[in-house]
């Protein structure tokens, strides 16, 4: 926890041709122009659908009861695809903010590649909720920014991984 933690702290003055930490709440100012930092309005301002499914009448922590108490598979399913989601997600935003990825300017659908590549590990995935989502475009695209999630200037790049 502490060599984790260490990494974290000197992930600014990492050396750029070695690999090393890259936070995508702090690391990638310099390519974005709103004010918040979840990962999933991060996400939208740079095209990544990240649609979550999952958690359009039911929580991540009452799915996750679902399976553990009463072992309904499908919750085990919804939070599996959920944090692969997550975690796909970040990959991309920090190879992005450090220049090693881009896409399209049209997006790309993170859950098309799920679908894609994961495609027979979970029955969610063939469920129709889940399925729309791959041919849809990007719900949040066309939402009304909050102030807290208005465009500002971007932010000068100050290190390797800025």
């Amino acid at each position: 926890m502490q060599a984790a933690r260490a990494k974290w702290k000197g992930r600014r003055d990492a050396d750029p041709d070695e690999s090393h930490y890259v936070d995508t709440r702090f690391d990638s100012g310099h390519i974005l122009t709103g004010k918040s930092r979840r990962l999933v309005d991060v996400c939208n301002e740079l095209g990544l659908d990240v649609t979550q499914p999952e958690l359009l009448k039911v929580t991540m922590p009452a799915w996750h009861r679902r399976w553990v108490e009463e072992g309904q598979e499908e919750g085990w399913e919804r939070v599996s695809v959920l944090n692969l989601r997550h975690s796909l997600s970040t990959a991309y935003v920090a190879a992005h903010a450090a220049g090693l990825g881009r896409w399209a300017d049209e997006g790309l659908n993170v859950n098309r590649l799920i679908a894609e590549g994961a495609k027979g590990a979970w029955g969610w995935l063939e469920n129709p909720i889940f399925t729309n989502l791959v041919e849809d475009t990007c719900p949040s695209e066309s939402a009304a920014l909050s102030p807290s999630k208005a465009h500002r200037q971007q932010a000068k790049r100050r290190t390797s991984t800025r």
